[in-house]
């Protein structure tokens, strides 16, 4: 016959560790974890000074022929092409990111670029200052049901050509052949949506 051992000192249980408070820009849980990014390959001069150098000229030639109006609209377009192209920026590619493998950085990057871009034309059409002598105001338009059509048709028509007016405009312009049938597509519906104006 075995005699249990004699009950020694009770344990004392270990407080559990407290978790440390989660950091204000921790990512959330929507955001999966970043693959490394392979080594930028050398700067190709060839490409940059063949369309830098027409760049140039152009921006040159629109501002002595047409004024500094369309020379910094130009200059503008330039400088967002360069941005979009370079920072492969698209509202299409945000949601299927997020919706593919939970990545919801482009969709913060998009709410960022939306509250900055309310504040600041708050603050332009609140103090009325343009350039050029323009005047800022607000436009407004009734909502109807030409809207939600046009948002549905726009959004099914986005997913179907794997970009959004942005995307299709960087990457015909970084010489994406297989984007042309997209813009084509935004060319036309623009067409028609110009040509039955009031409907919408």
């Amino acid at each position: 016959m075995t005699t249990a051992p004699p009950p020694g000192p009770p344990r004392s249980r270990r407080a559990a560790p407290r978790r440390a408070p989660a950091a204000l820009f921790t990512p959330s849980p929507t955001s999966s974890a970043r693959p490394e990014a392979p080594p930028l390959p050398p700067v190709r001069r060839t490409p940059l000074v063949v369309s830098g150098v027409p760049a140039a000229a152009l921006t040159a030639y629109v501002w002595s022929a047409h004024g500094a109006k369309p020379g910094v609209l130009l200059l503008l377009g330039l400088g967002l092409g360069l941005a979009l192209f370079h920072s492969r920026f698209g509202f299409t590619s945000a949601w299927r990111r997020l919706v593919a493998v939970g990545n919801g950085s482009g969709l913060r990057a998009h709410a960022l670029l939306l509250g900055t871009t309310a504040t600041l034309f708050a603050l332009v059409i609140g103090t009325g200052t343009g350039l050029f002598g323009s005047q800022p105001a607000p436009s407004a338009g009734p909502i109807g049901v030409g809207l939600f059509a046009g948002s549905a048709l726009f959004a099914i028509g986005m997913q179907l050509g794997g970009a959004c007016a942005s995307g299709t405009l960087f990457a015909v312009g970084s010489g994406q052949t297989s984007i042309v049938l997209t813009l084509g597509g935004f060319v036309a519906g623009a067409t028609l949506a110009a040509w039955q104006f009031e409907l919408w």
